[in-house]
């Protein structure tokens, strides 16, 4: 049976000062979508009573009314492998976009990462409530500036300061490490209020009882450090899984954040992971 020993707030917001006195660390960052569509709705028409009805008493009306049904049918039909048929390229197309996880550095001093995906020339660079991407090279001076997202890192690692409840289900390992794996929720207005800037709101989400329950789980190394990150969100249509690993402690940030840019070597180290798995 499953434990599901309490973890208080104070516990998680010790072990997440305890990672951010880290200075620095490299990350992996990766989204993975899903996408859902309702193909259980029942045929519209029953052909059943129009062929009886057409059996007992032969005319025109009846006869078009069986071919009216008949119509439906096939068009529920044809609908129904139509969106199956496209559910299957939506996801074969995004799991192949989202294949490799994004690499980079996160400064966690500065409140600022940059990350790109091995084999993209593209990279982005956050900091606080707003973010840059481009090609890799490019001035940060020639690029328009927008709001940051929620599908990107350092919006994880803030909503880690909004923790309210969490519990630990167990041990695992994470690159490596036995980690405590926590599960719990977030209020996204207590980590707004625990940072300098704004913080972007998942889309749909407009109630104050929704943002004060966002899922959160994390991974705990025995040195208190948080090696992974990940907030699931479901929706109607598509649901959204990020999760931000942790994987280098202390290493030098990069000292010039003016351009785009991600070290060769933790795209070589991503890429090489990946052929190893």
């Amino acid at each position: 049976m499953m434990s599901h020993e309490p973890v208080s707030r104070e516990e998680v917001l010790g072990a997440l000062e305890h990672t951010f006195a880290r200075g620095a660390a490299q990350i992996e960052f990766r989204i993975e979508f899903d996408l859902y569509i309702d193909e259980s709705r029942p045929p519209p028409v029953r052909l059943g009573p129009h062929l009886r009805r057409l059996v007992r008493r032969p005319s025109r009306q009846a006869f078009e009314s069986l071919l009216r049904a008949i119509g439906r049918l096939l068009m529920h039909w044809a609908g129904k492998l139509a969106v199956s048929t496209l559910r299957r390229l939506l996801k074969r197309w995004i799991d192949k976009l989202v294949a490799q996880p994004a690499v980079g550095i996160v400064d966690f001093g500065a409140h600022r990462c940059m990350y790109g995906h091995p084999g993209r020339s593209e990279v982005t660079l956050v900091a606080g409530d707003e973010y840059w991407h481009g090609a890799a090279g490019t001035a940060v001076d020639d690029l328009s500036k927008k709001p940051a997202s929620v599908l990107q890192p350092l919006w994880l690692l803030d909503l880690v300061r909004g923790v309210e409840e969490t519990h630990a289900i167990g041990d695992e390992r994470v690159d490596g490490h036995t980690c405590r794996h926590l599960v719990g929720h977030a209020d996204l207005n207590r980590a707004a209020d625990a940072v300098c800037y704004e913080m972007p709101v998942p889309q749909g989400m407009d109630q104050l009882g929704q943002l004060a329950r966002l899922s959160l789980e994390l991974w705990v190394d025995p040195e208190r450090q948080i090696r992974r990150i990940r907030h699931h969100r479901g929706e109607r249509a598509a649901t959204s899984t990020s999760t931000l690993d942790l994987r280098e402690f202390g290493v030098e940030p990069p000292s010039d954040w003016s351009r785009l840019n991600v070290p060769a070597r933790l795209r070589a180290r991503c890429v090489a992971d990946a052929q190893r798995a």
